[in-house]
Formats: structure tokens, C-alpha cells, sequence
């Protein structure tokens, strides 16, 4: 079977909101996806990740957002 093939004209920026479920660390925390309810360790997904690494602080009781 001969897959088709498609090309991209434009991209588009699209908000997909995610829960984090801080678990005290960024390899332990979780993210769940608003949209589907699937979930994911939030090291897996790098935008995440990297909110994460500039919103956490040392302290595992601190709120991920300010």
C-alpha cells in the first residue's frame, strides 16, 4: 500500500493546555493533556520539560506557576 504524500504550505502555532502534576521532580512529575487526557512524564515532551526547568524551584512544595 503507497502512502500519500503531503506538504506543508503554513504552520501553525496551536495552544494545547497541560496539567502538570509536580511529583517533586521534573523526572517524576506528570503531564496531562487537556485536550485528549492522555498522559505523559513531563521529561518527554520538551516544551514542558523546559517550563518546568525555568517555573520549578528547589523546593518540592513551591507552585509551578507564579
Amino acid at each position: 500500500m503507497k502512502l500519500q504524500e503531503y506538504e506543508l504550505d503554513d504552520t501553525e502555532l496551536v495552544y494545547t493546555p497541560y496539567w502538570i502534576l509536580d511529583n517533586g521532580s521534573i523526572e517524576e512529575s506528570l503531564a496531562v493533556s487537556d485536550l485528549t487526557r492522555r498522559t505523559a512524564k513531563v521529561d518527554e515532551i520538551q516544551v514542558i520539560e523546559e517550563f518546568c526547568e525555568n517555573h520549578v524551584s528547589s523546593s518540592p512544595l513551591a507552585p509551578l506557576v507564579e
